[in-house]
């Protein structure tokens, strides 16, 4: 059994081997980012048709002094079938306030509202 002070120091060689596997990883396997869409939306709606090998990420913002109300439909895919699934958010955000949401097999996002939303889609190559 090795003393404490080796315990310690063999854990961090580890540690540090590890996040140079990992370094090496995601450098020899980049992702590819897509921005599907960027502003406001002001008591309207949209619908953007999504890549479903994405991995798509909502930021919901509140700009200026008022809060935000949106409320946003999400179209994922059940794998290994052939059978889609509606999912129904509200998002209610206080004037400053934001709100993240990641998802995964989605084939449509539907948003209306008032608020500043970032959709991103990102997929490893």
């Amino acid at each position: 059994m090795l003393p404490p002070t080796n315990r310690i120091v063999l854990t961090g060689y580890l540690l540090g081997i590890a996040t140079i596997i990992l370094a090496i990883y995601l450098i020899t396997h980049p992702f590819v980012t897509h921005m599907y869409y960027n502003g406001p939306i002001n008591n309207t709606s949209i619908t953007i048709q999504t890549n479903p090998s994405d991995y798509i990420i909502l930021l919901a913002r509140a700009y200026n002094n008022t809060g935000a109300e949106l409320n946003v439909m999400v179209i994922e895919r059940v794998p290994e079938t052939n059978i889609t699934v509606p999912q129904y958010y509200s998002i209610s955000l206080k004037p400053g306030g934001n709100r993240t949401m990641s998802f995964m097999l989605v084939y449509q996002v539907s948003i209306d509202g008032n608020g500043y939303v970032t959709l991103v889609g990102i997929r490893r190559t």
